[in-house]
């Protein structure tokens, strides 16, 4: 009854705001799985992406059922994000114990940054799940004397759908090794650990052209655009503190800097209390501190080459992270324990409403720009990217990208989004107002910032 009771929070505080519009990454996903059959997605749109196709070949199969607005496609990360809540308490019971696996259950149930893409259109609530579901059967093989093949079965198809989901997923791959030397396991286990890699390699033999591609492809970025590959991930302080920052907070901020830093030195404050008393008091514990910042350390050294050192697709560290916090938390003492828990769930809660409540802290909102675009206005972008937000929600609005504009209409709305990355010398602008228009109005639809002007 009480997990029943976290999975209902759990599924209460993800279906909130899940209407909201899709921002631009979302709005790629949809129309991948509305333009494209199985064989288009893995031969046509991945080669020019680089992410795996497991997240969009299971939401092709999704949309295929439930449709392709918002809540649909959604849904099926909010399916992965409530198995995550369930397969956290499953690990944590398997080695601490019912009460440890209900608080650890609860912390990830109220956390709002996994509240947050739970409900996303993306693969990070999926990746998630998976590596909760390998340390789940994973933790299993390491306690158990007597592994079932069914336990190994389930241990290796999950490193496969890890990787297959999202290419980050390989930094935890040697969190297994590592726990495995820790435990000092015999030569037989470890046989078998290396053989559960096999079907991963096998896939990956099979893929490796389309996976080169995308390489080729994301690399390519660094020359052809190198404004938007300064923000993808380097490493940076900026985004190695956002890391811990938002895994607390979620995606709120404050506008008194002194408040935002009250605010994250007391989340701090409850997180690593109980994470000293649980890995100074159980040994066990440091499953969960390697899982929670090994892939973290392998994030920055790749990001040196390939920028993937963002807090979101480092998601998959969290519930590592969590569970340290509630095994610790049940080492407090009896009259701290009530205390720690009841200020640990207001402000936790606290940081969802404040999200939920401020629609600055929402996503894009190209659902409303669509509606806002006319079709007595010339739609005009400074380059030909960064528009599927727009296609997505009016397919047939056409658009103008600079140089090629055609001031064949009385008004032109020209696209501010990104215009600082894709056209730093502002040459858009230029040649607009030199054509002899006049700005008349600045709109900003969550971020999506577009100016107006007429003849």
């Amino acid at each position: 009854m009480a997990l029943f009771s976290i999975l209902v929070l759990g599924l209460f505080l993800r279906i909130l705001n899940i209407n909201e519009s899709f921002w631009l990454d979302e709005a790629t996903s949809g129309l991948v799985v509305r333009n494209f059959d199985l064989s288009g997605i893995l031969y046509q749109f991945l080669p020019g992406d680089f992410h795996p196709p497991l997240y969009y070949f299971t939401l092709k199969g999704w949309s295929e059922i439930f449709g392709f607005r918002e809540i649909a496609l959604r849904s099926m990360s909010l399916v992965f994000g409530l198995l995550t809540i369930w397969f956290v308490y499953k690990t944590v019971f398997t080695l601490f114990g019912k009460a440890t696996g209900l608080l650890a259950a609860l912390f990830l149930a109220i956390n709002p940054i996994h509240v947050y893409y739970s409900t996303e259109a993306r693969m990070y609530s999926m990746l998630t799940f998976f590596v909760v579901l390998s340390f789940f059967f994973f933790t299993k093989l390491i306690q158990e004397k007597k592994q079932s093949i069914i336990l190994w079965a389930g241990y290796s198809l999950s490193l496969l759908f890890i990787v297959m989901t999202d290419y980050v997923g390989v930094f935890v791959m040697p969190v297994y090794l590592l726990v495995a030397a820790m435990f000092k396991k015999d030569r037989q286990f470890w046989t078998k650990l290396i053989l559960a890699y096999l079907p991963l390699f096998i896939v990956f033999i099979l893929y490796k052209d389309i996976f080169w591609q995308q390489l080729q492809s994301g690399l390519g970025v660094k020359t052809a655009a190198s404004g938007w590959w300064q923000i993808l991930g380097q490493p940076s302080l900026k985004n190695i503190i956002l890391i811990p920052t938002k895994f607390m907070l979620g995606r709120i901020n404050y506008d008194s800097r002194a408040v935002y830093a009250f605010w994250i030195f007391v989340s701090a404050l409850l997180w690593l209390i109980p994470i000293y008393f649980a890995l100074k008091k159980e040994k066990r514990t440091k499953i969960f501190l390697i899982w929670g910042t090994l892939p973290i350390l392998f994030s920055l050294v790749v990001g040196f080459f390939i920028p993937v050192v963002v807090y979101f697709r480092l998601l998959f560290v969290l519930p590592g992270i969590l569970i340290l916090v509630a095994i610790g938390s049940e080492k407090l003492s009896q009259n701290l324990f009530l205390p720690f828990l009841v200020v640990f769930l207001l402000i936790n809660i606290m940081f969802n409403y404040r999200y939920f409540t401020n629609p600055r802290f929402h996503r894009e909102d190209w659902r409303s720009f669509a509606q806002f675009v006319s079709d007595d206005s010339e739609l005009v972008y400074v380059a030909n990217s960064q528009k599927e937000g727009i296609v997505y929600y009016k397919p047939e609005q056409e658009i103008s990208y600079y140089p090629e504009i055609k001031f064949t209409k009385e008004k032109i709305l020209l696209m501010r989004y990104v215009a600082d990355i894709f056209d730093p010398e502002d040459k858009a602008r230029q040649m607009v107002e030199d054509r002899g228009f006049l700005k008349i109005a600045e709109h900003d639809f969550n971020g999506i910032v577009v100016w107006e002007y007429e003849k």
